[in-house]
């Protein structure tokens, strides 16, 4: 995994197993000198939210790159 998409993937809560969501982007805050995630909650409609990285580490466990986008939809 290069530098370019290292965290980049799929993610579990380590709360709830069969929720997942996917980072699509981590970026460095120079005011705040703080990593954020940015990712999709496809749970919740698909929104796409931002979590400083120590909060989110604390929340999600990472699991991979490969994902079925299917296998991310809510059917209800």
């Amino acid at each position: 995994m290069n530098k370019r998409t290292k965290g980049k993937g799929l993610y579990n809560n380590k709360e709830d197993k069969n929720h997942k969501i996917i980072v699509y982007d981590i970026t460095f805050c120079v005011d705040d000198e703080t990593i954020y995630y940015s990712y999709v909650d496809p749970m919740f409609d698909s929104r796409r939210l931002s979590s400083a990285e120590d909060r989110f580490l604390d929340k999600f466990e990472f699991i991979g790159t490969e994902f079925r986008r299917l296998a991310l939809i809510n059917p209800f």
